[in-house]
């Protein structure tokens, strides 16, 4: 379990296998993120409460626990570093949140999903602040051709929403879909100067 931070302060909690967990405050509410001296492996969307973004760090805890081990040569250096990560992106979540065009080129451990979602994720890492592409023009980027539907499901799977801009994928002919609902991608598009339907 974890330690509560202080008012306003990222909270850390080093679990095994040296992944960290963080509860932070962003200004639209309540981030949880996990990471390994990887990388990212998740984020959630601000949550109302400190609670309520641990629980939507739980069911991503499993899969940064079983990823393939290397070898470490100072675990209190892999705990620094990540840490380091860690508090690194909560900066830069909070200047996004603030209309800030932050970017997000932070390491990323995409360690349990397939190799096509990681391609997947990774185009959309590309896509910049303030633009948006269809299902099928990043199918069509990863030579893909007809696998728009295959992209989607692949979206949907994003584990670190915001970091990895899912919300900049739309379908030809409307929003198209969102994991954390609709109403939070009309949001991060608005605050991109972004209008939607």
């Amino acid at each position: 379990n974890g330690t509560r931070p202080h008012a306003g302060e990222p909270g850390h909690v080093v679990m095994a296998c040296v992944i960290e967990a963080i509860t932070a405050p962003t200004g639209r509410g309540w981030v949880a993120l996990i990471a390994t001296p990887e990388g990212l492996v998740s984020c959630s969307l601000p949550r109302p409460t400190e609670d309520d973004a641990v629980s939507a760090m739980l069911p991503h805890v499993s899969r940064a626990q079983h990823r393939p081990l290397g070898p470490l040569a100072n675990v209190a250096d892999a705990e620094r570093q990540v840490g380091d990560l860690l508090d690194e992106t909560v900066r830069r979540l909070r200047g996004y949140f603030r209309g800030v065009h932050e970017s997000f080129d932070l390491p990323v451990d995409w360690a349990g999903l397939s190799p096509f979602t990681r391609a997947v994720l990774d185009a959309l890492r590309s896509i910049p602040y303030g633009q948006v592409r269809t299902y099928g023009e990043i199918a069509r980027g990863l030579n893909r051709a007809g696998a728009s539907r295959a992209v989607g499901q692949a979206v949907g799977a994003n584990p670190l929403p915001v970091i990895v801009p899912c919300h900049r994928v739309v379908a030809t002919s409307g929003l198209g879909g969102y994991t954390g609902g609709l109403e939070w991608k009309r949001r991060l598009l608005a605050l991109e100067g972004i209008a939607s339907e």
